[in-house]
């Protein structure tokens, strides 16, 4: 059964750059045919403008496969960010990570995936599922 997940930049970014195993994980979930990918226009502007300033062409490429792979996306538009406002309120969470979660509920996303170690306020969210692929999470 096909899940719809939200990505945090954070995987996308060790997927494209990183080394090791949690490059390994994130590539692993974004091969994952289980899997149908959500996102905002935040995400993107987090991972590809200062990829494309300082020339990094094939990591480039691999953002725009990933993005070009995306079924759902939420608009990020003053009812998002109210949202987002509330979940920040109610579980600490910084303003980026409060849209991630806010989206990733909003467009009815099993779980939202990220690189934060578990001790972040972003795993205080009860709404959704998030999971982590921190190698400190094992």
């Amino acid at each position: 059964m096909i899940e719809l997940v939200f990505i945090d930049s954070g995987v996308l970014i060790a997927a494209a750059t990183g080394r090791g195993d949690i490059a390994d994980k994130a590539r692993q979930v974004l091969l994952d045919p289980e899997f149908e990918f959500a996102s905002t226009q935040l995400v993107w502007l987090e991972v590809v403008p200062k990829a494309q300033y300082t020339g990094r062409i094939q990591e480039v490429r691999f953002y725009k496969r990933y993005f070009d792979s995306v079924t759902a996306w939420a608009e990020v538009d003053m009812d998002l960010l109210d949202d987002a406002a509330s979940m920040a309120a109610k579980h600490g969470l910084s303003a980026v990570d409060a849209i991630h979660a806010a989206a990733a509920l909003g467009l009815d996303a099993k779980r939202l995936i990220t690189t934060e170690r578990k001790s972040k306020p972003l795993h205080r969210v009860t709404e959704i599922r998030v999971t982590t692929i921190h190698p400190d999470a094992e």
